[in-house]
């Protein structure tokens, strides 16, 4: 007959073939001799319960320590704690049986500070006080064994251990948690304990040092550095001494940053580590955050848990506690400017109360708020106190992160800080290489440090030379597969080693019994890093269950605990860990798992669509639910877009749309795509340019779309884009094409904006083709639409509003005309309106009135209202309108002289407007050079500048082209070339009666005649 299995449960003895116990169904562990073990054993009491019972009734009395006893053991079980025994009010628990594992003492403490906690909430009668404990715990040796006889038999710890726990809790103050110096030794790195010196206990003999436990200590999320189980860091020397003098420089000179290079297990975390435990020990911030695979497109996902580490406030705290938490922060580093906590309160999802002073800003401005804020933050804390931050697994980091990290290492880090960063070898950093930045390649690991290893892990001497040989053969040099390797050979207890490291992964979680390898595979579905309240909701276990096979997995070194965000936490201890847990899973149960670790996702939080789409997104994509992950890829697509994370936006955008696949056809995913269509498209404008072609592909697309499924309404928004797009590219009949199918949809709509839109887009158009009369038809259709700010452009798609647009471009068609007056009076129009609009059309308005200004030649004007144009854009990061406002202001400060350098000033702004791609208004830019540079004197390269923009206008943008036949003229008669010039000026005025520009044909008939005159001085 085999050795009975004992329940751990219930002490019930089941036949040797049992894997749960016939009598609760639990798991069960062997059935053993006496035997010693270590464990910290608490006890546990009610404070005044004689007292209470004599109060009660007695069936109150039941009920309330029924109801104490239950969530006392609540508690003891969610830290894997065993409850040996119920003594009246008293209960006895044991951690570190029937299991043991590294943290049992830390899991004891955790356990008690919780049952102290979980039983001051319980209810009680009015008038009576709140329940209080006291908890004594003692950390030794102990022999296992039964205590009775017959039925009445109890597997107990015997010896002193359980005497001092108990002599603790007697002593221990209402709701106070007393240790032994044994169990505050092994807590000490994560818990904060009051040293209460020595202390004289009944039927000990001699005194025994004790502590007060006041609560955890703030940890970074990751285990103890100095975590025991792992192999020796060998063969690293030199590297650990790179990365000790690159922190010694930071802290003492200046500081640097350092990427670890590397692949899979060749060390880079555990270098990592050696440096975290090295600095923390002497006081120094140890902030340590990590990217995801899941978190690519998350935008400032690392990003925002530094910042929870910096605050240390969790996402369960209140709403009000987390902003108090996030202000005092901030201050507490010299940070007083509300910009700054808006920007980090909205990275943090923390929603603060509007400010009506505050104008609104562009989502582009947020984002440079943000990127500024954190690095201010980091910096600041790095001034007062040297700051090691560890960025780890950069591969899979999202674009935004990577940018913030790219414009920190452009500044000054300063004294204090040090950046380590690590990466897979694939890693390519989009940063230049500015020099700030020095790359360690980590490599394999030389055979001896390999076998040095083996026989490290191996104390015992129980693997033979040839199996060591084998071993370092096939790990080749990678750290981790020495680990792997050497652990799957001892836990199978014979010589033989796996083919591959997969396959010894796949051993170990056959070894570790049918549940346990179940709750790891389901828990990598989740991911590398997990809560146990969300692996309990997916994999269904009761919680001694769950609680036992996560042990195991811990003491078989595949999991190690972290800390969690308001519950306990675990992670894979490597990456191909839960690879191989994860791919071990049919795809059938894989997808159902992906569909409960959604569900579980919504069921903790109603809200989880909009504050981590993207996450189920993912799990409803691997679930084979399209319909589902393509909606919420949406969302997040849209989310990151109006966060300007476009980068972000695209890829979730086009993941949805490969999801959705090609033969889509019913009538809602459709909409869904047409939808998708419209994040995609303003995204990829803003990532690439606006002449990529996949900008209008998609564009065209969702035209296509809008007719297809006879979405009439929405077909307005892409006819827009497409209208943009073609204007930018400088496409003039394309352009007109899409304006009038605008028109057609406005004149079938019964709505305004369709109406307002289509005659913005026609007036635009013809203006830029030089045709003013209608141009002006159009506008003054526009504007008899248009109400400040019902019509504001916001409600499609972020353009510009069509209202502003018809009042600025009527107003310099007017002048152009030469009705100077309705000129200036829309102006004037147009100036009042700015208080009630949108920063972004406050910015286009300002442009126009200065280009008003730049073409009555009124530079004192002109470089005013740039100003204001350039200082909206600053403020909200609005590119376009930044540029624009340069060149209209440095034409200004040229014609006022000196002339270099506001020549210099447009040539900038010229130049970052074509490096946009945009083609439009570059006859209007050249056609300014050439004016600045005629003022200067310097008429080569005027004639360089009136031909460059006559070459474009060609293309169709024939509204400059009499002032640029003038001023080439001009340009050719300060050469001497006076018949030339004549030629060109007799252009501008046959080219200006064909517009029906008078201002441009009497600027061109003045400058004739002042050719024909003193053809010496053209200017």
């Amino acid at each position: 007959m085999g050795i009975p299995m004992r329940c751990a449960n219930c002490h019930h003895e089941n036949p040797d073939t049992a894997r749960f116990c016939n009598q609760c169904g639990a798991s069960v562990t062997v059935a053993v001799a006496p035997e010693f073990r270590r464990l910290t054993i608490m006890f546990c009491d009610l404070v005044g319960s004689v007292g209470l019972a004599s109060q009660l009734d007695l069936e109150d009395w039941h009920t309330l320590l029924g109801a104490y006893q239950l969530a006392a053991g609540d508690a003891i079980r969610r830290r894997q704690g065993h409850i040996a025994q119920h003594l009246g009010d008293g209960i006895v628990a044991y951690f570190g049986y029937p299991l043991a594992g590294e943290d049992d003492a830390a899991r004891a403490v955790q356990a008690a500070l919780d049952l102290v906690a979980a039983v001051g909430a319980l209810p009680v009668r009015q008038g009576h006080p709140a329940l209080q404990v006291r908890v004594g715990l003692h950390t030794g040796p102990v022999v296992m064994g039964d205590v009775g006889s017959g039925s009445q038999r109890e597997y107990l710890a015997l010896g002193d251990t359980p005497n001092i726990a108990a002599r603790l809790q007697a002593l221990a103050p209402a709701n106070g948690v007393l240790v032994t110096a044994a169990t505050q030794g092994a807590v000490k790195s994560k818990f904060r304990c009051l040293d209460l010196g020595g202390q004289s206990l009944k039927g000990i003999a001699a005194p025994i040092r004790l502590y007060k436990v006041i609560g955890p200590l703030q940890t970074d999320g990751d285990d103890d550095p100095a975590a025991v189980g792992q192999a020796p860091l060998l063969g690293r020397a030199r590297e650990l001494d790179l990365l000790r003098g690159q922190w010694r420089a930071a802290s003492t000179q200046a500081g640097n940053c350092l990427l670890l290079v590397g692949d899979p297990g060749i060390g880079k975390s555990r270098l990592a580590r050696e440096l975290r435990a090295h600095v923390a020990g002497n006081g120094s911030n140890v902030w340590l955050v990590r990217c995801s695979a899941h978190g690519v497109n998350t935008p400032f996902a690392p990003l925002a848990q530094l910042l929870v580490r910096v605050i240390g406030a969790a996402s369960t705290d209140s709403h009000e506690a987390r902003i108090a938490a996030l202000a005092s922060t901030l201050a507490s580093v010299g940070i007083t400017d509300p910009a700054a906590l808006a920007a980090l309160a909205g990275m943090l999802a923390i929603e603060l109360p509007p400010d009506p002073s505050a104008p609104p800003l562009s989502a582009r401005a947020l984002r440079e708020r943000t990127f500024s804020a954190a690095s201010r933050v980091v910096s600041a804390v790095a001034s007062q106190r040297p700051t090691l931050l560890i960025v780890e697994d950069l591969h899979w980091s999202d674009p935004s992160t990577l940018e913030w990290l790219g414009r920190l290492l452009q500044r000054d880090l300063g004294r204090g800080l040090m950046l380590l960063l690590t990466a897979r070898g694939e890693f390519r950093a989009p940063w230049p290489d500015s020099g700030r930045v020095q790359q360690l390649t980590l490599e394999p690991c030389t055979p001896g440090e390999a076998a040095e290893m083996v026989r490290a892990l191996d104390p015992a001497r129980g693997l033979a030379d040839e199996a060591v040989a084998r071993i370092v053969a096939r790990s080749e040099g990678n750290p981790l597969f020495v680990e792997e390797f050497t652990r799957s050979v001892l836990e199978a207890g014979g010589d033989e080693i796996p083919a591959t490291l997969h396959e010894q992964t796949l051993a170990r979680l056959d070894r570790l019994g049918l549940t346990a390898k179940q709750v790891l595979q389901q828990a990598a579905v989740i991911g590398r890093h997990f809560g146990q309240e969300r692996l309990r909701a997916v994999c269904g276990l009761v919680d001694e269950m769950l609680a036992l096979a996560l042990q195991c997995s811990v003491e078989a070194h595949l999991l190690r605990p972290v800390a969690g965000d308001g519950g306990e936490a675990f992670a894979f201890r490597h990456a191909l860990l839960q690879d191989a847990a994860y791919t071990s899973l049919l795809r059938s149960a894989r997808q159902a798992c992906h569909l409960r670790v959604a569900q579980a996702l919504l069921a903790e939080d109603a809200a989880a669509g909009e504050h981590q789409p993207e996450v189920l997104a993912h799990h409803y994509a691997e679930a084979g639910q399209v319909q589902a992950a393509a909606g919420h890829f949406l969302r997040a697509g849209q989310i990151a877009l109006s966060s300007s994370a476009c980068m972000e936006a695209a890829a979730h955008a086009r993941r949805a749309l490969a999801l959705l696949g090609d033969a889509r056809t019913d009538e809602a995913s459709l909409a869904l795509e047409l939808e998708l269509q419209l994040v995609l498209a303003p995204a990829l404008m803003a990532v690439h340019s606006v002449l990529d072609s996949r900008v209008e592909q998609a564009y065209m697309r969702a035209r296509r779309l809008c007719e297809s499924i006879g979405n009439a309404p929405k077909l307005l928004v892409p006819l827009w884009g497409l209208w943009g797009y073609e204007l930018m590219r400088g496409r003039f009949d394309e352009a007109r094409t899409v304006s009038g199918q605008l028109g057609a949809l406005a004149r079938q709509a019964s709505q305004p904006m369709p109406s307002l839109v289509a005659a913005t887009t026609a007036g635009m158009t013809l203006f830029y083709q030089g045709d003013l009369g209608p141009a002006r038809v159009e506008f003054a259709k526009g504007i008899a639409l248009y109400s400040t700010p019902q019509h504001a452009a916001r409600s499609v798609r972020a353009m510009t509003d069509p209202g502003v647009m018809c009042h600025a471009f009527d107003m310099l068609a007017c002048w152009l005309m030469g009705d100077t007056a309705a000129a200036h009076a829309g102006a004037a129009r147009l100036r009042s309106m700015a208080p009630a609009l949108a920063q972004y059309d406050a910015a286009f308005l300002w442009c126009g009135d200065a280009l008003l200004a730049v073409l009555e030649g009124d530079t004192t004007s002109a470089r005013a209202s740039a100003a204001q144009a350039i200082a909206i854009a600053q403020e909200q990061a609005f590119s376009a309108w930044q540029v624009m406002g340069s060149v209209l202001q440095g034409w200004g400060a040229a014609r006022e002289g000196p002339a270099a350098p506001g020549i210099e000033q447009m040539q900038r702004g010229f130049d970052a407007w074509c490096a946009t791609g945009a083609r439009n208004l570059r006859p209007l830019f050249s056609a300014l050079l050439a004016d600045a540079w005629l003022a200067a004197g310097d008429t080569v390269r005027a004639l360089e500048a009136a031909d460059a923009g006559l070459d474009i206008a060609a293309t169709g943008e024939r509204c400059w082209v009499p002032e640029l036949h003038r001023l080439r003229g001009m340009a050719l008669a300060g050469l001497g070339e006076r018949t030339r010039a004549l030629e060109c000026l007799r252009a501008a005025v046959a080219s200006a009666e064909q517009m029906g520009a008078q201002a441009w044909r009497d600027r061109a008939v003045a400058s004739l005649e002042r050719i024909d005159q003193d053809p010496g001085n053209p200017t």
